[in-house]
């Protein structure tokens, strides 16, 4: 019995041994795979850590020695095979830039840690510097709409405000689709609604950016031409090559007298300093689309039209320099476009949407005042002031959209949204400012 003791208890020590042997060997395996989690996961924070700091080097630096010249590629260190101590991180990295065609910039991040290395890419795009806002709404107003009377918007409407009452509705006036309003405003605060919105209040994922295009350099006054006086009822002609590129310094129509430019079927240049058309005409023959380069100076009055004969909107665009505010009066008709550099704007009188006058196109003002008052009516397609106050008052009706600054309307004036396909024909404007690159995607 004694022997058969010892074997049984020998074999017992023995199965203890190998147990605790392989216990020990499952817990080393486990610590092992931890430090090898930790190591991955520390090297992977290495990298990203230091494709931030390329990213923001690049995007908000614009530091030049991080980017790499067109066709080529930056490597820090310059040895591929080399790393930079991090030694708050306690590991290392490297960063390799490549420039492909100035427009894409892919950004390759390598961190390590003891043994353990991860890969990191971002790639940067070069932001477009082409304009192009934003006009799904009716009316899009950065800081505050305020309607009263029977004023109405036909169509979607928007702000980035969150704040207290930045939408006021008095209960007669009327929103006929959704209004949206900033990133997490509340509705019952933001909105002060006696007055119907008939869709949905609903929030912006993020807030809508509008900035000003660029206002273009005028042309260089090389050579000149006569000034252009009219004060008889009669039409005068007037040659591209009268007019073309040269500076006149001041056309003034008056008693009805009507000035044709002809384009000759090619795209022409009017360059002036006044344009004073106080009671007369502006006709453009040929197909070529006519842009006018206005100094100092625009009065449109009476029955004055410009542009009245031809169907095609985007057959006459105007650049305004002056700082006198820009008054459309009377039954005056403008059918084209206009950009405005500074000064404010008033459309008054007794238009209509379904009569002549009025401005049929698209207005673009970095002005601090838009005026549509009386029964004066615009076409526009698009009235873009992202830093003024719009004011409707009266039964002035905008068949279009609107950006403003803030937005106000009052008696029976109304915006109406034009057809959802409808898309504003604007010459090749290009935004504010140099663009950079942004981030398109990490993987």
């Amino acid at each position: 019995m004694g022997k058969y003791a010892i074997i049984i208890v020998f074999t017992v020590i023995v199965s203890s041994s190998i147990y605790s042997y392989g216990l020990q060997r499952v817990w080393l395996s486990s610590d092992i795979a931890a430090v090898d989690i930790y190591n991955y996961s520390q090297a992977r924070n290495i990298a990203q850590s230091a494709a931030l700091l390329a990213v923001r080097k690049i995007v908000t630096d614009a530091d030049a020695s991080y980017i790499p010249a067109n066709g080529s590629e930056i490597h820090n260190p310059q040895s591929p095979n080399s790393f930079y101590d991090w030694t708050a991180m306690k590991g290392q990295y490297q960063l390799r830039i490549m420039n492909q065609g100035d427009t894409l910039i892919t950004i390759i991040s390598r961190g390590k840690f003891r043994d353990s290395v991860y890969d990191m890419e971002v790639v940067l795009e070069k932001e477009s510097d082409d304009w192009d806002p934003d006009f799904s709404h009716a009316v899009f107003a950065l800081t505050s709409i305020n309607m009263t009377g029977n004023s109405r918007i036909n169509g979607h409407a928007g702000t980035n405000s969150s704040t207290a009452g930045a939408v006021n509705m008095t209960n007669r006036t009327r929103i006929d689709s959704s209004l949206s309003i900033g990133p997490g405003a509340n509705p019952a605060i933001t909105v002060v609604q006696s007055g119907s919105v008939m869709g949905e209040i609903k929030n912006l994922k993020k807030e809508l950016s509008y900035e000003m295009p660029q206002f273009p350099e005028f042309p260089a006054k090389v050579s000149t031409a006569a000034n252009v006086n009219i004060t008889t009822n009669r039409v005068i002609g007037y040659s591209s090559s009268y007019y073309d590129k040269k500076f006149i310094s001041s056309i003034t129509i008056s008693n009805n007298g009507t000035a044709q430019f002809a384009t000759d079927n090619i795209d022409r240049v009017l360059h002036v300093g006044n344009l004073d058309i106080n009671q007369g005409h502006i006709n453009i023959s040929g197909t070529g689309k006519l842009t006018i380069y206005v100094e100092n100076r625009i009065i449109l009055s009476g029955t004055s039209t410009v542009n009245q004969t031809r169907s095609s909107l985007e057959s006459l665009f105007v650049y305004y320099k002056g700082t006198n505010a820009l008054n459309l009066a009377g039954r005056t008709g403008f059918y084209g476009s206009l950009f405005v550099e500074s000064a404010d704007i008033t459309l008054t009188g007794s238009t209509t949407v379904s009569g002549s006058g009025g401005v049929a196109g698209n207005i673009i003002s970095g002005g601090n005042n838009i005026t549509v008052n009386g029964n004066a009516a615009s076409l526009a397609r698009v009235i873009y002031a992202p830093n003024a106050r719009f004011t409707l008052t009266g039964s002035g009706v905008v068949l279009g959209s609107v950006v403003c600054k803030t937005f106000f309307s009052e008696g029976a004036g109304s915006v109406l949204s034009p057809a959802a396909n409808s898309r504003p024909e604007f010459p090749p404007l290009k935004k504010t400012g140099n663009r950079g690159f942004a981030v398109g995607h990490w993987r």
